[in-house]
């Protein structure tokens, strides 16, 4: 198979999920269990990756992205220890990047397989793959908000990730995924 994004004949293991969040919620050489649709498990040390779908070079301007937004919200985690229940506001944070790395994991999710977790951007992937690579600007029908769930105040740990879950709110279609314990939905209107 060719890269999607530049046809490139050589393909690598590309993580669906960025390993760097797969490899939080192990316990030592523990295995992270996936569920199937079809509810049976599967193991996974480094989370679920397809060989089909980038080459090195376009998954790793992805992978900056990741990079970046592992350690925002890494921090989150840690500033938000000790804190009381509620919206805080993180300064010093590239908002962009952060928007990017989404679009970017929903993107990978739309151009996988079914068995991967396939998902549909309707009319918006090739805009999504555009947004993701920084080759337009975050349109107005696009945003992001995290959050972070906690199980106590003394909460910095990490217990979860989740591929992309689409939903439907009257005319705004969701996209919800999970990392590590940051919740991540991303919008568009259609």
């Amino acid at each position: 198979m060719s890269c999607v994004r530049c046809n490139e004949n050589k393909t690598i293991k590309a993580h669906l999920i960025p390993q760097v969040f797969c490899k939080e919620v192990q316990v030592c050489k523990g295995h992270a269990a996936a569920v199937k649709e079809d509810g049976s498990f599967h193991f996974s040390q480094s989370g679920t990756f397809d060989r089909g779908i980038l080459c090195a070079d376009c998954d790793g301007i992805l992978g900056q992205l990741e990079e970046y937004s592992a350690r925002i919200l890494k921090s989150i985690r840690e500033n938000s220890k000790g804190l009381s229940f509620g919206p805080k506001i993180m300064d010093d944070v590239d908002k962009e990047k952060i928007a990017r790395f989404c679009v970017g994991i929903l993107w990978k999710y739309s151009i996988t397989q079914e068995q991967y977790g396939k998902i549909n951007l309707y009319g918006f992937q090739d805009d999504v793959r555009r947004i993701a690579y920084s080759e337009m600007d975050i349109p107005e029908w696009f945003d992001v908000a995290l959050f972070r769930l906690r199980t106590h105040v003394q909460d910095d740990g990490v217990f979860a990730y989740r591929a992309p879950l689409i939903d439907r709110k009257n005319r705004v279609r969701l996209y919800r995924f999970m990392l590590g314990g940051d919740l991540s939905p991303q919008n568009n209107t259609k």
